[in-house]
């Protein structure tokens, strides 16, 4: 009886390590979108500034 205990807690355990390992990778996903929108954002404030300065705008 105690090997199937076993066994079945092995299990459980097996899969909310996969969900945890996914909602790592979803998480990981997120912040790399972010930290591209940041950078985006960024160089477009630096182009706008650059374009203020040249007297474009």
């Amino acid at each position: 009886m105690t090997a199937g205990w076993e066994g079945a807690a092995a299990r459980a355990f097996e899969t909310q390590m996969v969900r945890w390992q996914n909602e790592s990778n979803a998480m990981i996903a997120e912040v790399d979108t972010f930290i591209g929108q940041v950078s985006h954002a960024r160089e477009q404030y630096v182009q706008a500034a650059e374009a203020l300065k040249q007297g474009w705008i």
